[in-house]
């Protein structure tokens, strides 16, 4: 794992060059900085697998993948300048090489982390947006349209990391939780200004009390159950995922009292501080499948236009010749729509309603992430 751009200026630097890919003089200054970095990078890409450290405590050290996500930003912009000097090939290397770099953070086979992941799904979007801003002003030849197509194809969301990655979350915080039934001295836990969690941290402090109303089990169950429905939301559309979340508030005096007594109140408060609301990961990875799989019919429908002239009349036309199938929204679990009117692809994002590819902003037109609540559209030309 290398450790590249740095925090603060270094990560201004990277965000703004690859917004606007001007060389200046700081862009200079870091990219020779950091050019011992890339070439380490490029040599990692090329190894047959990749191994991460297996995380068991909160005292292990996470690989700074931002850097890396910082480095990709630079990389990716310098290919928009290789475009216009007319080094094409290089440019594609460079775009594919930041995808090869995004497949290797999520690790597949260890040491999975949900920083890991969506710091890779970023990282790859910005190389799906390069890919189609090289595509929109005609840098594609025609006759790498398929290939890259196939390429894609090795990029899908690696949903059995995603399942590591939460069973890695749930082992560091069951640590933290049989850290916190272990403590046989006086201890501070300050968990928050609200009048309840205050009430438990100041209980929590208290060896003999913290016995009565914390029963680290309880919590660890609750966490594991949590963090079971993540394991199982990992591989399905948006719209068949579950989301619970652990009450608090009883609803009376007689339940708080009943609730102490049995420990399940404690163990509750800290249960509920250790799953916070992951609701927006799922989503972001959801948005990364769909931006891949447009990207994918995108190519597909350019290559049938270079064939035939026109865009294809239905994304049926596109298959077998140009691509196998027509890809899976992965909000919903229906086939991605295409409005040939509008020539646009879209998915119905989070709130699962077919607008018929009406958005305001577009995906790969600079914007960052889209309103997931929306359609998502992609425009083909």
């Amino acid at each position: 794992i290398v450790e590249t751009v740095e925090t603060g200026v270094g990560f201004n630097i990277a965000d703004e060059f690859y917004k606007t890919w001007k060389l200046t003089p700081a862009v200079e200054a870091l990219l020779l900085k950091y050019k011992e970095d890339f070439e380490i990078v490029d040599r990692a890409i090329e190894l047959p697998y990749s191994q991460g450290p297996l995380l068991k405590s909160p005292g292990d050290r996470i690989p700074n993948y931002v850097s890396l996500r910082n480095l990709a930003a630079l990389r990716l912009a310098l290919a928009r300048l290789d475009c216009e000097k007319g080094n094409i090939d290089k440019a594609l290397k460079t775009v594919k090489d930041m995808m090869e770099m995004g497949r290797i953070m999520e690790m597949k086979e260890g040491g999975s982390t949900l920083i890991g992941i969506m710091i890779s799904v970023a990282a790859r979007g910005l190389a799906l947006e390069t890919l189609n801003w090289m595509l929109s002003n005609g840098y594609i030849p025609s006759n790498d349209l398929v290939e890259l197509n196939r390429f894609l194809t090795k990029h899908r969301f690696n949903s059995e990391a995603f399942k590591n990655a939460w069973k890695v979350e749930y082992t560091v915080f069951s640590t933290i939780i049989s850290d916190i039934g272990r403590q046989r001295h006086e201890v501070n836990y300050d968990i928050g200004s609200d009048e309840w969690f205050g009430f438990v941290g100041r209980a929590m402090s208290n060896n003999f009390i913290r016995s009565l109303i914390f029963k680290r089990n309880l919590a660890r169950k609750m966490i594991y159950d949590h963090y079971e429905g993540y394991v199982e939301n990992s591989d399905k559309p948006f719209s068949e995922m579950k989301f619970e979340e652990i009450p608090i508030m009883p609803e009376s005096l007689l339940s708080t009292l009943t609730m102490l007594l049995k420990g399940e109140y404690g163990a509750r408060v800290i249960a509920q501080i250790a799953i916070p609301n992951y609701t927006r990961s799922f989503g972001r990875t959801c948005y990364y499948e769909f931006i891949l799989e447009g990207t994918r019919l995108r190519l597909a429908a350019f290559a049938y236009k270079h064939d035939h002239g026109a865009l294809p009349r239905t994304l049926q036309e596109l298959v077998p010749n140009y691509i196998d199938n027509i890809p899976i929204d992965s909000f919903d679990g229906n086939p991605i729509r295409y409005n040939p009117a509008k020539k646009v692809i879209y998915s119905v994002g989070t709130n699962l309603t077919d607008e018929n590819g009406t958005a305001n902003e577009f995906v790969f037109t600079g914007k960052g992430l889209m309103d997931l609540e929306k359609d998502i559209v992609i425009k083909i030309e």
